[in-house]
């Protein structure tokens, strides 16, 4: 069963409530781990979330680290505050997790931002594909899933940004192999907290120390970048058949031929 670990400084209430409702549900999540960066304290009437408050705000990435620290399941899944999955997601990311023991870690590949309106209708029922990735996606660290005994504790002077690289590129060193999860359905309102002002030399101060340890490290403002692939992009779709082009917010897919 899952630990997930959630990370929060609770921008948005009414979808954190949504997506703990949904966790405590299935019945492949053993336990739900919130961290609390606001330390404020928060308070969900069951059992399975187990709320720590820290004494200061961990940002994200020291907060990774102490979530999975603090779980008790095989199998460990880091989740942003602010999205929605479909209700059979975690059967189906469990099921490929314990058939596939070179797997370092799991993400989600490219999705859009969702409005929130859209989050009183999320799909009930959606299958899910998986295809190795050799480089991490601006969506992968959104949410991750992995063994426990394969994480890789992250340098605690990287706060918010780039952490899913340090574990991505773990893995990779080590032999593993890591999925993009394709088809997800996965609703997400997208940097939620991150996109802070606040946050602006910390993101930048991280991609400078990240830098310093990978040197294959590509340097950018994320933002930008994901503007820049929302203007023009190409693809492939999971099942290798269509080549789809997004230009200007247009989305065109055409058949491959073999």
């Amino acid at each position: 069963m899952f630990s997930i670990v959630i990370p929060t400084l609770k921008k948005n209430i009414k979808v954190l409530n949504m997506l703990l409702q949904q966790l405590v549900e299935d019945d492949c999540i053993a336990e739900i781990i919130l961290i609390d960066n606001t330390t404020n304290g928060f308070e969900y009437p069951n059992e399975k979330v187990k709320v720590i408050v820290p004494k200061k705000n961990q940002y994200v990435n020291p907060a990774w680290n102490l979530g999975v620290l603090n779980s008790s399941c095989d199998y460990i899944g880091l989740v942003n505050d602010d999205l929605i999955f479909p209700k059979n997601f975690f059967v189906q990311i469990l099921g490929y997790l314990e058939k596939n023991k070179n797997i370092g870690y799991m993400g989600l590949e490219p999705i859009d931002k969702t409005e929130e309106n859209a989050f009183n209708d999320y799909p009930q029922e959606r299958k899910l594909y998986f295809d190795f990735v050799e480089k991490r996606s601006l969506s992968f660290g959104s949410a991750m899933f992995f063994r426990k005994e394969n994480y890789y504790k992250i340098p605690e002077k990287l706060k918010v940004f780039c952490g899913d690289d340090f574990l991505f590129y773990k893995a990779l060193e080590n032999g593993y192999k890591n999925v993009k999860i394709c088809n997800s359905g996965v609703l997400h309102l997208h940097a939620l907290t991150s996109s802070l002002k606040s946050f602006d030399k910390i993101k930048y101060n991280d991609q400078v120390l990240y830098s310093q340890m990978n040197p294959n490290y590509v340097f950018c403002d994320r933002d930008v970048f994901s503007f820049v692939e929302r203007i023009f992009s190409i693809s492939h779709s999971y099942d290798k058949k269509h080549i789809k082009i997004c230009f200007l917010g247009l989305k065109i897919k055409f058949k491959r031929k073999f």
